[in-house]
């Protein structure tokens, strides 16, 4: 720069900061003006104290800790704004716990990347599904706002409390058995946790009619993971004064945490053998009778 005799410019100093300068310190600075030869000189000195940084770009979450049952996907609504006077392009990063499905949506859309307008908000959807093997407990959802370039805007965490989902069910292997009166009969019973959590200490309550007799094998089982199953075995055993016809027996699923829907079994119980016989000879006896009175009166 040539300067002739009382000629003056005007200059800006643009000075940027080390990562490792703190908030709330100043710092000195020389600004030193010399001619090529150094014959002329003259500086400056400078004061700087550094502020916090206030961020162009904010996240905001309604609802930051949401609690649900395992198995449920988590929604948290999120307003990301542009507090800047420049527009932006931002990327959409999230670092979800293992095997989770994280996915920040607008409306029924997926994105990963927002352009927002200076002076703008956008309201989205952060949508976190848990794997069927979630455990119970709380988890962390880190979210962070980034630039193309990969500088973070603004960050926070979102928390997952996630309590336990508790189903059973029977599936009896019949829904309809017969039995001869004093007789018995086997079915088994299989029962499923349809949960999203593990079950303790399973077994089943019978409810039969009175007199009549029941025995499961085994009593109990000490635990079903989520979608595992198991079958018991059931039997059935029926006075020898039980009137024939049909009856109905209640079997239902209990457990530590949880109870199963009621399931009925028909069971049919039939006259012994012997009373069959009896009832035939009777029969046989009644025609043989009634041929012999027709017989008698035919003579006449």
């Amino acid at each position: 720069m040539i300067l002739g005799g009382n000629e003056f410019v005007d200059f800006i100093v643009e000075v940027e900061s080390p990562e490792n300068a703190k908030a709330g310190e100043e710092y000195s600075l020389t600004v030193i003006a010399e001619s090529p030869g150094g014959n002329v000189t003259d500086s400056l000195p400078l004061s700087v104290a550094l502020t916090e940084a206030e961020e162009d770009i904010r996240i905001s979450a309604k609802f930051p800790e949401v609690t649900v049952e395992a198995g449920k996907a988590l929604k948290y609504p999120i307003t990301i704004s542009n507090l800047g006077e420049i527009d932006r392009l931002l990327l959409l990063s999230v670092q979800p716990p293992t095997d989770w499905k994280v996915v920040f949506k607008s409306g029924t859309m997926e994105i990963s990347r927002l352009y927002l307008e200076a002076g703008k908000s956008e309201s989205l959807i952060l949508e976190a599904t848990p794997p069927s093997t979630v455990k119970i407990g709380t988890y962390t959802i880190p979210v962070q706002i980034k630039s193309p370039e990969g500088s973070i805007y603004a960050e926070m965490n979102l928390r997952a409390t996630i309590i336990g989902s508790y189903e059973l069910t029977l599936e009896p292997s019949t829904l309809l058995t017969s039995v001869t009166a004093g007789g018995s009969t086997t079915f088994t019973v299989k029962a499923t946790n349809t949960g999203y959590t593990s079950v303790t200490s399973v077994s089943l309550n019978i409810a039969i009619p009175e007199d009549w007799e029941s025995s499961v094998t085994p009593v109990q089982v000490d635990s079903l993971k989520p979608r595992e199953s198991f079958s018991f075995n059931v039997v059935i055993k029926v006075p020898e004064d039980t009137v024939a016809g049909d009856y109905l027996i209640t079997l239902t699923g209990l457990s530590d945490q949880v109870e199963s829907d009621e399931v009925q079994v028909r069971i049919t119980v039939t006259a012994p053998t012997s009373w069959g016989l009896i009832g035939i000879g009777l029969a046989v006896v009644m025609v043989i009778a009634l041929v012999l009175i027709f017989m008698k009166f035919k003579r006449r």
